[in-house]
């Protein structure tokens, strides 16, 4: 994780009474030192929806350059529209299984622009990024949800 790197700082962001991002909060937080902002879209026991636009507008306006934004959309993907939900997110986190799919299958969907570097180099696969091939059913399962959704 990344709070356990000395070179690392993670810091937290209040929510109100219903589990909402306190926008303000987030503000009063970001700084020329923020790297990435990750939200959840949706939380997967109370169903509340953050305010994603909110909070990547607000994180790429305050951050000169801009700050890559990140969303776990896995609770969410099942019943909202995940294309409009997430427009203006950089990285999106889901998994198939919630949607129909292949269990042990995720997926970290990035806007055209955002580069990652390998965590495990030496493979080619996943544009430069994965050291190892995929297990092949799981990629298979895949297109048809994502046509579907």
């Amino acid at each position: 994780m990344a709070r356990d790197h000395d070179d690392v700082s993670v810091g937290y962001i209040d929510v109100d009474a219903d589990g909402v991002v306190d926008l303000d909060s987030l503000m009063s937080r970001l700084s020329d030192d923020t790297a990435i902002v990750s939200v959840m879209a949706a939380n997967n026991e109370t169903g509340v929806r953050q305010p994603l636009d909110g909070v990547s507008a607000l994180s790429k306006s305050i951050i000169p350059g801009g700050v890559i934004t990140h969303t776990d959309a896995i609770a969410a993907a099942s019943w909202v529209n995940l294309a409009t939900v997430t427009a203006t997110t950089d990285m999106i986190s889901i998994c198939a299984h919630k949607i129909g799919g292949p269990v042990n299958s995720g997926a970290l969907v990035l806007r055209g622009d955002v580069t990652l570097e390998a965590v495990i180099p030496g493979g080619g696969q996943e544009r430069g990024r994965a050291a190892a091939p995929l297990t092949w059913p799981r990629p298979w399962g895949w297109p048809p949800l994502c046509a579907s959704r």
